[in-house]
């Protein structure tokens, strides 16, 4: 079924709005990362006892609470709606932005603003489960298909486009010598600018109509058939698992990994891999855009399969290029390539999220993508090193080659299970 003019401008209006909170979360999330090594020494100075430890651990904080922000911000989502989890995980960021911006540093307050520090850094974690998820599955729920594919991939985008305005912006503050409180002051101004803005905001229609019918039928003898058809399919979660464990690797791969051997073997300063970066991170905005607008033609299933064909191919060339390859060139061409074609869900998401009951959905998909993306960081920051220490470029093997077959059997198995559904629609409308 055909939208409307007017449900088509609506549905942009939305996913403008949800963008904005989704662009934030990753903005803040990055703009951190890349400016580490400037805040730390503000919040965990050398000669503080434990600032090390301190300073690594708001750094991965954020990982590492985003699965109790998923299983809080889902139960919130499954029960009370998406619009109100979209608003608050929001309003949330923008407060943690508030705070980072004005927070003395350890010479004015001590140890306190590392605690605050610290505890703004799980608060950013812990909603971006809200509002990454609840961004996605609140146009599911709202949109159909083929346009929703659409609307999703165009929420998906502003992840990179965050990503890469952090970037710049870190790159710019380098240059120029300014204050990186400027950035997070930024960060909050959108923050509370798009919380405002998403209160215009209508619950999802999918979401409050599946809500009615369970209090409706709560206490009639359609209780068992509803709670049968509100089950979890184990498989399913596990299968989703894998396609969200490759994230995280994939941008180590892109900004670190390679990056990495352009200054170990050819020389490049900082500055030369932020500008790679910036490169890359400007490639992987205008990739997403353009397979947002592809899917409108071509199904989202088979633009992942193709990428991921891709990728592999990539992948089995890549360790000896890093290792051998004498012109830097080559790395970075090598390295845009990996952008274009890296291992990524999106844009076929909403297929993925559809497979899983409606009352259910935010707490299970939150809960997979943030578990996922936290173990995946472990296996890109921590247990890849030992490997590279060993093996050099070819230890990328060893875990490159096994995400990628997790992936594709979760992508074969989740294509199936549509093909199943479309099958029994077709047939029930004969």
């Amino acid at each position: 079924m055909k939208e409307s003019d007017n449900e088509r401008l609506q549905h942009a209006k939305t996913t403008a709005l949800l963008s904005v909170g989704t662009f934030l979360e990753f903005f803040d999330l990055f703009l951190y990362v890349h400016m580490a090594q400037i805040i730390n020494p503000v919040f965990f100075p050398q000669g503080a006892s434990g600032s090390w430890l301190l300073g690594n651990f708001a750094l991965l904080s954020t990982f590492m609470f985003r699965p109790i922000g998923a299983l809080i911000f889902g139960r919130i989502g499954d029960v009370l709606g998406r619009k109100i989890t979209v608003i608050v995980t929001t309003m949330m960021s923008g407060i943690a932005c508030v705070t980072m911006a004005a927070l003395p540093g350890y010479e004015s307050i001590g140890m306190s603003a590392q605690v605050l520090m610290i505890l703004c850094r799980v608060i950013q974690g812990m909603s971006a489960m809200g509002e990454v998820t609840g961004a996605e599955i609140y146009l599911l729920e709202l949109t159909k298909p083929p346009r929703r594919y659409f609307y999703i991939a165009m929420v998906a985008s502003a992840t990179g486009l965050g990503g890469l305005f952090a970037l710049a912006t870190c790159n710019f503050i380098l240059k120029f010598g300014l204050s990186w409180r400027y950035a997070f002051a930024f960060g909050s101004l959108i923050a509370v600018t798009g919380g405002v803005a998403r209160t215009a905001l209508r619950e999802a229609p999918e979401f409050t109509r599946e809500k009615m019918i369970m209090l409706r039928n709560k206490s009639s003898s359609l209780t068992k058939t509803m709670t049968t058809s509100n089950k979890v399919n184990i498989r399913s979660f596990m299968w989703l698992l894998a396609i969200n464990a490759v994230l995280p690797m994939m941008f180590c791969l892109r900004c670190i990994h390679i990056p990495e051997t352009l200054q170990n073997r050819f020389g490049f300063s900082t500055q030369d891999v932020i500008n790679c970066n910036l490169a890359v991170s400007t490639v992987e905005v205008i990739v997403d855009v353009a397979l947002a607008c592809i899917v409108l033609i071509i199904s989202p299933i088979k633009i992942v399969k193709y990428r991921a064909h891709i990728f592999l191919a990539l992948v089995l060339i890549l360790p000896p290029i890093l290792e051998y390859c004498p012109y830097s060139s080559v790395i970075i061409l090598l390295q845009m390539l990996v952008t274009i074609f890296y291992l990524c869900g999106s844009p076929a998401t909403p297929i993925f999220y559809s497979h899983f009951p409606t009352l259910k959905r935010f707490t299970v998909v939150a809960f997979a993508f943030a578990f996922a993306t936290a173990a995946s960081w472990a296996l890109g920051t921590v247990v890849l090193d030992p490997l590279k220490a060993r093996f050099g470029a070819f230890g990328l093997w060893a875990i490159l080659i096994p995400l990628y077959i997790l992936f594709a059997l979760a992508v074969v198995y989740f294509e199936r299970l549509e093909k199943k559904r479309d099958t029994a629609s077709a047939g029930s409308n004969e």
